[in-house]
């Protein structure tokens, strides 16, 4: 309840920013992309290789299938990622 999402885009780049803002738990969980935002992101169906902008140290795998992304997410207290696409 609070982890923050969001995602950001321009011709050139697409971010896919998390936070956790509570300074005791961990939170683990698979961030869903919705069809809508997977079309503007103009992303097909597959894998992409995630990696964070903040410490270049962590690394997902953003998944679209059947027009909807999957990303697994594990935050420590007050971590934050800054995933690129």
């Amino acid at each position: 309840s609070k982890v923050y999402s969001c995602v950001r885009w321009s011709e050139n780049e697409k971010l896919i920013i998390v936070s956790n803002f509570s300074d005791v738990d961990n939170a683990a969980f698979e961030l869903k992309i919705p069809a809508e935002l997977v079309e503007k992101l103009k992303l097909k169906g597959g894998d992409y290789e995630v990696v964070d902008q903040i410490f270049n140290s962590a690394k997902s795998t953003l998944s679209v299938k059947d027009g909807i992304g999957g990303l697994d997410v594990k935050l420590a207290p007050l971590q934050s990622f800054i995933f690129k696409l």
